[in-house]
Formats: C-alpha cells, structure tokens, sequence
C-alpha cells in the first residue's frame, strides 16, 4: 500500500494546467488558460516556456522522437515544435472532431490518439453526446479511431491499450490497440466512486503506475485517486488550499506529480501549481489534506 509523505511545490502561478508529462528529466505541462507549454528541469528546478499558442489553448502532450507534439483545442489541431521552436501542422483533426480536443498520447510506433470531448460541457449525468477518440498516423493523415464516447479527456497507454477518461460518465474505459492503431476490445476499466466532497466524480487526467493501478485527477472531487481494475479506490490525496487537481503523472514509482488549479477559465486566477507527492509504502491508505 501507500502513504503520501510530504507534498512539495515544483511550480506556481500558473491558471489551468494540463496534459502533465515527465520525459528527459523534465516535467511538461500545458496552462491552457495562459496559452502556453512550460517546460520544468529538474535538475536545476527552473521552469520556461517552451512554445506559446497564440488565440488557442494548448491541450494534450506527446513526444514523436524527440520532437513535442501539441494539441491546439480549439483550432482542432496537432502541432509539432520543431528544434529552432517554429511550430507546424502535424495533424488537422477539424474535419473529424465533434468539439473541443482535449488530451494526447503517442505510442510506441509514432501513433497519436487525441480525445475528443463531443458537443456539450462536462458533468457527469448530462447528456452530451458525441465524444470521440481521433488518430493521428506518423505521417500526419487523421483518422477517427472511436466514438460514442461521454466527454472523454484524460488518456494513458500501457499493457497495449489506451485508456480513456470518460469525464461525463465517471468511468475510465480502455480499448486494444492494434496494427495500424486501429482501436477494438471495448472494455470498462473501472467505475470511479464519488469521493467525500462532490456528489459524483469527474476524472480528468490519468497515468498508469505499472502493478496494475490507475492514477486519476479527479477535479470535481478536488483529489487525485488510484483505483484498480473493477473500480475499487486504494488511495486518496486531496492536496487543499481549495485547489482541484487536473492532471497527473509519476516521475518515479514513488514521486507522484500533481497539476492544480483554483479557477477554470480565463479569468481564473494565477494560483495553480504542479506538487510533488511523495509516495512511501504504508500499512493503509491515507487521505492527505494541506
């Protein structure tokens, strides 16, 4: 089992972060409402901005070699940067999405899964229809990989499957990837309980931890979960200060990476951060609040 430790902060004053990885000794992350991709060393703990998206909001992040690719939500857009920090069209998903893009995720043969949210705003119990699960092939050709989706947004690869955040339906669904990305094996993965602080749960972001568990930032409940297949929720971090957890990932086994915001929107305000969640192992789960 584990135990949150300690909750350090790596990075503030940011507004909507987003679509966090860790890669090359650095931590990647979008402020979507700041429209730009910061980019963390931590080698010397110092964050830049790697790219800025002007008139659109930068949303999920993946690497295709070395090079980063970014979705532009509104424009409906992969972009790729380039070595001399030029940004250029690597995939047009306006043709086959629904509604806003959200996350991405690239796998192992240069395949990129984008999540499309569908028509209508998040929430678990509404009705929004028509979310959908985008390809982008390595040469840059779109493809619709799955639909009948509710708001789908936080995505994972692992075990050669993609794992889907349903936001609107509180559940994590995944499917088998196979040649060519083709997307089959529609499975549920868990149905995520509501926690103490919301009436239903909204997960967001999510990342795998490798012995069978599912890291989950589950905003409307204001905590990051970990739950197994089956939907049984082991673990519970609610990082407080009135803050909602967005997106996770692990930098190591036992270093959980946390984005947090206050406010969602434009005019939220500049106290979103990204935490550093050490993880010891311990007899039973505990819920850490600051």
């Amino acid at each position: 089992m584990i135990r949150v430790q300690q909750l350090d902060t790596l990075v503030g004053g940011l507004i909507g972060p987003s679509s966090l990885r860790c890669r090359d000794g650095a931590i990647w992350v979008s402020d979507r409402f700041d429209h730009r991709v910061i980019r963390l060393a931590l080698d010397t703990g110092e964050s830049s901005t790697a790219t800025y998206l002007a008139g659109d909001r930068p949303g999920g992040l993946g690497f295709l070699g070395d090079e980063l690719l970014v979705v532009a939500e509104s424009s409906r857009l992969v972009l790729r940067l380039l070595a001399d920090g030029a940004l250029v069209r690597h995939g047009d998903l306006s043709k086959q999405a629904q509604g806003d893009l959200r996350d991405l995720v690239v796998d192992d043969a240069g395949t990129a899964f984008v999540s499309d949210l569908g028509r209508r705003a998040l929430g678990r119990g509404s009705s929004r229809g028509g979310g959908r699960i985008l390809r982008v092939d390595p040469d840059g050709r779109p493809e619709l990989a799955a639909e009948e989706l509710e708001a789908p947004n936080g995505l994972a690869l692992g075990h050669g499957r993609l794992y889907v955040a349903e936001g609107a339906a509180g559940r994590i669904t995944t499917f088998a990837i196979g040649p060519g990305g083709v997307l089959s094996d529609r499975q549920t993965f868990a149905e995520i309980p509501a926690g103490a602080l919301a009436h239903a749960t909204m997960p967001d972001g999510i990342c795998l931890d490798g012995v069978g568990g599912l890291w989950c930032a589950d905003p409307l409940g204001m905590r990051v979960v970990r739950v197994e297949a089956g939907g049984e929720v082991t673990h519970e971090i609610q990082v407080g200060s009135g803050l909602a957890p967005s997106t996770c990932g692990l930098l190591a086994p036992d270093v959980l990476v946390i984005g947090a915001g206050e406010g969602f929107g434009p005019a939220g305000r500049r106290t979103g951060c990204v935490l550093a969640a050490a993880l010891v192992p311990a007899a039973a789960p505990i819920t850490l609040a600051s």
